[in-house]
C-alpha cells in the first residue's frame, strides 16, 4: 500500500489554515482528535472483524474527515481506503488496509503529540 505517492503524515501549515491561523484552535482540535482516536480505530477494527459494510463505511468516513481537518493526509487516505472497502465489500484487502491505517494513525498521533508538547514544527 505504501509507495512514492504516499501522502504526508502531517502538514502544520495546512492544519493552521484549517484552524483559522489560530494555534489555540489547532491545539484544541488536535487534543479532541487524540482523545477519540482509539475509540475510532476500535470501531473500524470491529467493523472489519464483523465484515459489517455499513459500520466500516461510516466509521472510516468519520475518521477520514477528522484526520483531514488536522491535515493528516496519510491517515485520511488510509481511512478513505477502508471507507471504500466498506462501500464495495472488498473484504480480501481489509486486513492489510487496517494494518496500514493503524500505522498511519500511530505516526500522526506521534507528530500531533510532539506539536502539543511544543516539539518540532515539521
Amino acid at each position: 500500500m505504501d509507495d512514492e505517492r504516499t501522502p504526508p503524515d502531517f502538514d502544520l501549515d495546512a492544519a493552521l489554515v484549517y484552524s483559522g491561523g489560530e494555534m489555540a484552535v489547532f491545539r484544541t482540535v488536535a487534543e479532541m482528535f487524540l482523545s477519540s482516536l482509539e475509540e475510532r480505530l476500535g470501531a473500524i477494527a470491529s467493523a472489519v472483524a464483523a465484515h459489517d459494510d455499513g459500520a466500516l463505511e461510516r466509521s472510516a468516513h468519520s475518521l477520514k474527515g477528522a484526520a483531514a481537518t488536522l491535515a493528516g493526509a496519510c491517515l485520511a487516505d488510509r481511512a478513505g481506503a477502508l471507507e471504500r472497502i466498506g462501500r464495495d465489500g472488498d473484504w480480501e484487502v481489509a486486513e492489510p488496509a487496517l494494518e496500514s491505517l493503524h500505522a498511519a494513525a500511530a505516526r500522526l498521533s506521534d507528530v500531533l503529540r510532539s506539536h502539543l508538547e511544543g516539539g518540532p514544527a515539521g
